[in-house]
C-alpha cells in the first residue's frame, strides 16, 4: 500500500496509478478512487515511468540501456546516429519497411520482418501473414545466407555462403565469380567483417566524442551559471551600496538646496519660484509636477532612473554635460539622444520637436480672436483630449523639452515672442492715443483691445521656462 500526504494508506500511488497499471481519479463526492482506461499520464509515461516506446525520461530503455533491443534510441535514431532512422535491413523504429513505391509494410523485399520471421501470402484472404519460419522456400534467411540440412542433427544449419547449390543468391541471381568459391567468399566475408568493425569503432569513437563534448558544454554552462549568479550577487551588493550612499548624499546636499530659497519660497539666484533646474522650494519640478525633471533627475542632481547616481545611464549629468568628456555631445548626441540637427540616430525628429514646430507655425499664422478660438478647439479635438487646457498643458511641456533638446528651436520661439511683444507695444501706444481723443471710434478701440488680447494669449500659451500656462 502507498502512504498519502495525510498519512492514510491507498492502493493508488502519488502519481495516480494503481497496481494494475491504470490511472485512477479521486471522486470528491464519493471519496473513492475511480478507475480510468488510461495507462499513461499527461506526460506520456506509465506506471513504470516508461513511455509507449519503453524509454524513461532520461532516454534509457527500460531504465537501463541507451538503445532498445532493435538498436534504436529514444529519438528513433538507429545506434544513436543522428539522421539514421532505419536499421541495416531498412526497418524504422516501429518495424516498418518502406518499399520503392513509398508503401510502408512489416516485411522487406524478401518478405522477412525485422525479427527475421517470414511473411507468406494467404491465398484465401489475399493478404500477407506472419509465420514462425526464419527461412524462405529456397532456404535463405533474411541476411541472404544459405542453409543446408544436417542429417545428424536433423536441422538446417547456416552456411557461410550467400548462394545456393546452383550458385544463385536470395534474389535468384547467379553472380559471376561467386559460384561456391570458398576462397573468394572467405576473403569478402573477412573484408566485410573488418569494414563493420571499423565502422563500429568509428561510430563508438564519434559517440564518445559527442558525449565528451556534451559533458564539456554542461560543465561550461554550469560555470557560466555560477559566474552569472556571482555577478548578479555583486551587482545587488553594489546597488545596495549605491542606495545607501545616495541617501547619505541626499542628507548632505538637501540642506544646501533649500538655502537657495528665501522664506517666501523665491530662489535667490533666479528671482523666481524655481531654481536654474526648474525645482521649487518643495523639491517639485515645475515642468513635470513631480520630484524629478523630464530626464529623471531630482532637485540635488541625482538621477532616480540610474540608481541615484549623478549622471544618467548614458553618462550625462543634470546640466547636460557628459561626465567623461565634459562636453554636451558624446559620440555625436546630447543628453536627449539627438544630434546637433535635432535628430535621433534613426534620422527622425523627436515627437516633442515635431509637435511643437507644427503648433508654433499654426499659432502664429492666426490673425484674429475668432481664428484663435477655432484653432484651440480644433487642436484639442485632433489631439483626442477632453479639454483645451489639457492640450495646452501638454503642448507647453513639449515646447519646453523641444527647446532643451534643440537650442536653435528655443531661439526661434524667443524670436516669435519678441516680435509679438513689439507688436503688442505698438498697438498699446496706438490704443492710448485713440482713447485720448474725444471723438474716437469705439469700434476701432474694441478691435485693438481684442487684437492685443489675442497676441498676449499666444505668448501666454508658450512657456519655455516653466511649462505652465
Amino acid at each position: 500500500m502507498y502512504v498519502n500526504k495525510n498519512g492514510t494508506e491507498s492502493f493508488v500511488n502519488p502519481k495516480g496509478f494503481g497496481y494494475d497499471g491504470y490511472i485512477y481519479n479521486f471522486n470528491e463526492k464519493t471519496k473513492e478512487y475511480e478507475k480510468t482506461d488510461k495507462r499513461y499520464d499527461n506526460d506520456g509515461y506509465d506506471f513504470d515511468e516508461l513511455n509507449e516506446d519503453g524509454f524513461d525520461k532520461l532516454g534509457l530503455y527500460n531504465h537501463k540501456d541507451r538503445l532498445n533491443k532493435y538498436g534504436f534510441d529514444y529519438k528513433h535514431m538507429y545506434k544513436g546516429v543522428y539522421g539514421q532512422d532505419k536499421d541495416k535491413y531498412g526497418f524504422d523504429f516501429y518495424g516498418n519497411y518502406t518499399d520503392k513505391n513509398g508503401v510502408k509494410r512489416k516485411y522487406d523485399q524478401h518478405n522477412f520482418d525485422r525479427d527475421g520471421f517470414l511473411y507468406v501470402l494467404n491465398e484465401e484472404t489475399n493478404e500477407m501473414e506472419k509465420t514462425d519460419k526464419t527461412l524462405n522456400d529456397r532456404l535463405f534467411d533474411r541476411d541472404g545466407f544459405f542453409y543446408e540440412f544436417d542429417e545428424e542433427t536433423n536441422t538446417f544449419k547456416k552456411t557461410k555462403y550467400k548462394t545456393d547449390l546452383d550458385g544463385k543468391n536470395i534474389d535468384g541471381l547467379k553472380l559471376i565469380g561467386q559460384e561456391r568459391r570458398p576462397d573468394i567468399l572467405a576473403k569478402r566475408e573477412q573484408e566485410r567483417l573488418e569494414k563493420e568493425q571499423k565502422e563500429r569503432e568509428e561510430r563508438e569513437a564519434r559517440i564518445k566524442k559527442e558525449e565528451e563534448e556534451a559533458q564539456r558544454r554542461r560543465e561550461e554552462a554550469h560555470r557560466k551559471k555560477l559566474e552569472f549568479e556571482e555577478q548578479k550577487k555583486k551587482q545587488k551588493e553594489e546597488k545596495e551600496l549605491r542606495k545607501r550612499e545616495s541617501l547619505q548624499q541626499r542628507e548632505e546636499l538637501l540642506p544646501e538646496f533649500h538655502k537657495k530659497f528665501d522664506e517666501n519660497g523665491i530662489c535667490i539666484s533666479t528671482g523666481l519660484k524655481y531654481d536654474e533646474n526648474y525645482f521649487c522650494a518643495d523639491e517639485r519640478n515645475i515642468v513635470t509636477g513631480t520630484y524629478s525633471d523630464y530626464r529623471g533627475f531630482n532637485c540635488i542632481g541625482q538621477c532616480v532612473k540610474n540608481d541615484h547616481l549623478f549622471y544618467d545611464k548614458w553618462g550625462f549629468k543634470q546640466d547636460g554635460i557628459h561626465y567623461l568628456t565634459n562636453e554636451r555631445f558624446y559620440k555625436g548626441y546630447n543628453c536627449y539622444g539627438v544630434d546637433e540637427n535635432g535628430k535621433y540616430p534613426s534620422g527622425n525628429f523627436p515627437p516633442e520637436l515635431s509637435n511643437s514646430r507644427r503648433y508654433i507655425k499654426l499659432l502664429f499664422e492666426i490673425k484674429n480672436q475668432r481664428e484663435y478660438s477655432d484653432f484651440l478647439r480644433n487642436y484639442a479635438i485632433s489631439k483626442n483630449l477632453k479639454t483645451t487646457n489639457m492640450t495646452i498643458k501638454e503642448l507647453k511641456k513639449d515646447i519646453f523639452v523641444a527647446g532643451e533638446m534643440y537650442p536653435p528651436f528655443k531661439e526661434e520661439i524667443k524670436s516669435h515672442m519678441l516680435e509679438t511683444k513689439k507688436e503688442i507695444n505698438r498697438l498699446n501706444i496706438h490704443l492710448v492715443g485713440l482713447k485720448r481723443k474725444k471723438d474716437s471710434n469705439q469700434t476701432l478701440i474694441l478691435n485693438l483691445e481684442k487684437e492685443i488680447k489675442n497676441l498676449q494669449a499666444k505668448i501666454n500659451n508658450i512657456s519655455l521656462d516653466t511649462g505652465e500656462k
